[in-house]
């Protein structure tokens, strides 16, 4: 008869090892607690109370969706961020194909490019499009026509351009984990070209496009900079939030804007995390990569619209640098040659005075109309009629600090 095998609990002695996980554990979790956690919660708690620090309960709410001026704020930020996932998406999925499924040259060269806009925050694409297509910008003061670039056209553009990597990294993604045996099946059976396209690879593909569509829109709908920068009086709920904040001090109604702007956000990144669950489900160990075919239609039609998208991303960050003296950037302490022409928000401007002395520099000429042999300083006013310009001589000129 076996012997019976005593019913003990085999304890396992803690080690370094151990220890560390369980350190390393609580501190992440005391951190999220305090910077993540903690201040959510006060925000809704906040929006729970009044200016004087009584409950309300749902009152801030009813009277946020009460007044249609803050209320028209949802609608806004709903509409910018819609418009601008269909833009993004479709944008970044023929850039993504032509990377993954075509044999075009550069192909490296346009990945690189692609992700420029992930290493500057949204603001600086925002002042980008205001360098061109400003009221005063570089191709508004070339070729003489202002195409309106403020308020929801502005922001939309300024969102495509800086979610457009995050959506090529996900499509990338999606359309290099495709199974060959799929397009062998397809080829064997003599479906075309677009019957290929549209049962197999789009199929292949729905859950990171719907990945895609997701991050996009809840990039879009929470950013700040963008909106700030170029949305001018088009008003969506993260600037809402700061003019309730900083400019009107009511912390109340701002809560109550954040806590209704979390509600869209967290939804999209919940359906997003199931997204990717079921995408990740679809990768086997006996799938075979995808090696792409010669086609030289495909390749050089994929290489033309890269470039386009390729040159439209470096244009842009290059008219930030550019120092021609027809734009409106400078590169100034370095090598300042010239000057930023009158505006009615942006200053201060420094420029050097160009050409022989007693020329007056642009700023200069344009604002107090006074000579200068070296540095001028501008600082124009709404009003064209009351601009002023100190200027001073290169021996008493200062350098901002």
């Amino acid at each position: 008869m076996a012997a019976v095998i005593p019913d003990r609990t085999v304890r396992h002695r803690l080690g370094v090892e151990d220890l560390v996980r369980y350190a390393l554990v609580v501190l992440f979790a005391a951190i999220l607690y305090l910077f993540v956690l903690y201040p959510l919660l006060q925000v809704i708690w906040r929006s729970l109370l009044a200016n004087d620090g009584t409950f309300v309960g749902w009152a801030n709410y009813r009277r946020y969706f009460g007044t249609p001026a803050i209320a028209q704020s949802i609608s806004n930020s709903l509409f910018v961020s819609i418009v601008s996932m269909a833009i993004t998406v479709v944008l970044a999925f023929v850039y993504a194909y032509g990377l993954t499924r075509t044999r075009m040259p550069g192909r490296g060269l346009f990945r690189l490019v692609a992700m420029l806009p992930l290493f500057a925050p949204s603001l600086v694409q925002a002042l980008a499009f205001i360098y061109v297509f400003g009221n005063n910008g570089i191709l508004t003061r070339t070729i003489g026509l202002n195409v309106g670039i403020y308020g929801a056209k502005g922001i939309v553009l300024a969102e495509v351009f800086y979610c457009f990597p995050h959506a090529v990294l996900i499509l990338v993604a999606a359309l290099s984990a495709t199974d060959a045996r799929l397009y062998d099946a397809a080829r064997t059976l003599g479906a075309g070209p677009l019957k290929t396209f549209l049962t197999v690879t789009l199929p292949g593909v729905k859950f990171g496009l719907v990945s895609a569509c997701f991050v996009v829109f809840t990039l879009v709908i929470t950013d700040f900079g963008a909106p700030k920068a170029i949305g001018g009086k088009f008003s969506v709920m993260a600037t809402e939030i700061y003019n309730q904040v900083s400019g009107q001090q009511n912390f109340t109604m701002g809560a109550t804007v954040s806590v209704v702007l979390l509600i869209p956000a967290v939804l999209a990144f919940l359906v997003d995390r199931v997204v990717q669950r079921r995408r990740y489900a679809l990768v086997t160990s006996s799938s075979q990569p995808l090696t792409p075919r010669p086609r030289p239609a495909a390749d050089w039609g994929s290489f033309a619209y890269c470039a386009l998208v390729a040159g439209a991303i470096a244009g842009m960050y290059l008219a930030i640098a550019d120092t021609r003296p027809s734009g409106t950037a400078s590169t100034w302490p370095r090598s300042p040659r010239w000057s930023a022409p009158c505006s009615p928000s942006w200053g201060p401007m420094w420029s050097r005075s160009a050409g022989r002395p007693g020329a007056g520099c642009s700023t200069c000429s344009r604002c107090c109309r006074r000579p200068s042999r070296g540095w001028c300083w501008a600082w124009p006013t709404s009003s064209r009629s009351t601009r002023r310009a100190a200027c001073s001589t290169r021996s008493t000129a200062r350098s901002p600090s």
